[in-house]
């Protein structure tokens, strides 16, 4: 009996270890989601202005998802852009358009690439009340 009792200690204490340390080591998932609310941005005439913050933990350049949400379906559209740090003026990439859906798939690859990296980032969409903020997803 004492044997029995031993090993199952053993046991015990081994898979104790094993947990333990997985939870020491574990890794943070690499994947990671940004959502931007209407709040943080700037609403104009024709336009409301989103600012993107492009950090080492969030790469604007590795976003492979860019989607701005509306509240109602419509014909909506919007872009990607950048604010030059070192010449007055911006630019805006290809527009998305919703397609009559309340979100808009908004293209990144060329305006926000590694090219583009000390420039501000922003996101440029159309100015309407139903408008409720950007997701971003990066792998």
């Amino acid at each position: 009996m004492q044997k029995k009792t031993r090993s199952l200690s053993f046991l015990s204490l081994f898979v104790s270890a094993l947990l333990s340390f997985g939870i020491c080591f574990a890794s943070r998932a690499k994947a990671s989601d940004r959502r931007i609310s209407v709040a943080a941005c700037t609403v104009g005439g024709f336009s409301t202005t989103c600012p993107f913050i492009d950090e080492t933990a969030f790469l604007a350049s590795a976003v492979t998802v860019l989607n701005a949400n509306y509240g109602t379906a419509g014909s909506y559209s919007a872009r990607a852009c950048v604010n030059f740090w070192n010449t007055t003026g911006s630019a805006c990439g290809t527009a998305g358009s919703s397609g009559g859906t309340g979100q808009v798939t908004i293209p990144t690859s060329s305006i926000w690439s590694t090219a583009n990296t000390n420039h501000f980032k922003y996101i440029s969409v159309d100015a309407n009340s139903s408008f409720q903020g950007i997701f971003a997803h990066r792998p």
